[in-house]
């Protein structure tokens, strides 16, 4: 039984992993989730960034177990860096950032996926699967804002399975 519930587990991880790795494709949306919208073109190496980011998380979140050192090891150095470089002052001046171990807690615990996203010449859209509610956006708001991109932004759109007229933007 409980190598059934890992292969289980392993099939969404490679679902996720495989459409992460894609190409600006999205040729569907998720039945429940967010369409996160960013009102500017990305640019390349800040979402190179951000997928790389993701990768570890989706890699990482597989086995909840590991421990904030083996996060730190397999995160991106530059997040990690920028993170835990973080001062108790700035934390408080802003609500965008993030203290480490914190991150490392919320993230563990995500009730969200990673979808896709479409990149346009004005804009770009993410699209984040919920699997759970309520969902923690936060942490991912924070891939983003470490990446560059303040979160007023984005404007966020929830998907509903019963969300009439909804189509890949």
């Amino acid at each position: 039984m409980k190598m059934r519930t890992m292969m289980m587990k392993l099939s969404i991880i490679m679902n996720e992993l495989d459409r992460l790795l894609k190409e600006n494709i999205v040729s569907s949306i998720p039945q429940t989730g967010l369409a996160i919208t960013i009102a500017f073109n990305l640019p390349n190496q800040s979402f190179k960034m951000l997928k790389g980011l993701m990768k570890s998380v989706i890699e990482m979140t597989s086995n909840e177990s590991q421990s904030d050192r083996v996060w730190e090891k397999k995160l991106p150095k530059w997040f990690v860096t920028k993170t835990k470089n973080t001062t108790k002052n700035e934390l408080l001046d802003n609500s965008q950032l993030w203290d480490f171990g914190s991150w490392i807690d919320a993230i563990r615990q995500r009730e969200w996926k990673w979808w896709g996203y479409k990149i346009f010449d004005t804009k770009t859209i993410i699209y984040l699967e919920t699997t759970g509610y309520p969902y923690n956006i936060d942490p991912f708001f924070y891939m983003l804002y470490s990446v560059g991109i303040d979160f007023k932004e984005t404007s966020i759109l929830e998907i509903y399975p019963d969300s009439k007229n909804l189509k890949v933007l």
